[in-house]
């Protein structure tokens, strides 16, 4: 198949620097993080990770097997079982059957250009009692968009005027050189931040980084220790050698610009057709044709052995989003592979 659905972008360097971390670990930490580690993720991965991220100390920082084992110990710690959460009208799937998971109402928001709609946002608020916002202010998946400092300043407003716990999935902000501030920047008393190794290194490298406020620690503690007995510390250590010798800094670099050189070629194919992303983006956001449906083109596609993702996995609302796909740029090791998916994909349409 050509993937064009999953985004776990590979550019042939991850192994080779992979391999070098785990070999050039001294005989006796290698031998250390063969034990168990404590549930929050050991203390000198914690302190690196705080300042890779930018922060002063590694008080509030839980390292977790992913992103999404990060969301449900959150979910767990954060008590938000049966919760109603306010999220974009089109979110990340994952997320979607978490909350199913934990029986969590999804609120879905309207969005612009920019993002969440404030004004949306206040609306919902007035209207229903919402516990938490679950949001991808960076490189949005699948949207593509990067949420401005002011509107991500207007929509923080409005979390703490109405009690709302943000929960901030930055997923793709790698991908962003000069991103804003991030809502656990603007109110890092009720926000919980998301980093995953997956896709700046590797899906094999199931290291996230939580940021969550000093209170929830001790409940995040014991969530992640009954859901994985603690992330591997020989994986955390492997992140950790990545971060200390800047080699994690430059496969995003290289990354990034991968990204840009794939969708330049993307959008060269698919040039007369309504799309949206952002510039350094792995996937496209691609309104189909009038008349079109995103389950007849993934029909249409399978038979030219083309996988795509329907706007329908991503809408919030029932029967929404048939009228949308998600091109993943990411899944596809060889550009001139990927082109040649594309093209199939053009052809279809």
């Amino acid at each position: 198949m050509f993937d064009l659905r999953l985004n776990y972008p590979l550019i042939g360097e991850e192994a080779a620097l992979i391999e070098h971390c785990i070999h050039s670990m001294p005989s006796n930490e290698l031998e250390q993080r063969l034990l168990l580690p404590s549930w929050s993720g050991a203390l000198q991965d914690r302190v690196l990770a705080a300042q890779w991220l930018g922060l002063s100390g590694e008080e509030s920082i839980s390292i977790c097997m992913s992103a999404h084992h990060a969301l449900i110990a959150l979910a767990f710690a954060a008590e938000l079982r049966g919760a109603t959460i306010v999220t974009e009208d089109y979110t990340y799937p994952g997320f979607k059957a978490i909350a199913d998971l934990f029986e969590i109402g999804l609120l879905p928001c309207e969005t612009d250009a920019y993002g969440l709609v404030p004004d949306a946002l206040k609306a919902l608020c007035a209207q229903h009692s919402a516990r938490a916002l679950y949001i991808q202010p960076t490189i949005h998946n699948p949207l593509g968009i990067l949420m401005p400092l002011q509107r991500r300043q207007e929509i923080a407003d409005l979390a703490q005027r109405y009690g709302l716990f943000i929960i901030e999935d930055d997923a793709y902000r790698f991908l962003a050189k000069d991103a804003p501030a991030r809502f656990y920047d603007l109110v890092p008393q009720q926000t919980a931040f998301i980093m995953s190794l997956t896709k700046p290194v590797s899906p094999a490298l199931k290291i996230a980084y939580l940021l969550a406020p000093p209170q929830l620690a001790p409940a995040l503690a014991t969530a992640i220790r009954l859901t994985s007995s603690g992330a591997s510390a020989l994986l955390s250590g492997v992140a950790s050698k990545l971060i200390h010798e800047g080699l994690i800094d430059q496969l995003i670099r290289r990354k990034r610009q991968e990204a840009a050189v794939r969708q330049i070629a993307a959008k060269q194919i698919l040039v007369d057709l309504s799309l949206q992303s952002h510039s350094t983006s792995y996937h496209i956001w691609l309104r189909l044709p009038e008349g079109l449906q995103a389950p007849q083109l993934e029909r249409a596609l399978r038979k030219h052995d083309v996988a795509i993702v329907s706007g329908e996995e991503f809408a919030v609302e029932q029967h929404k989003g048939s009228q949308y796909i998600r091109i993943a740029l990411g899944g596809e090791a060889e550009q001139l592979r990927l082109e040649q998916g594309i093209r199939l994909l053009k052809e279809a349409l």
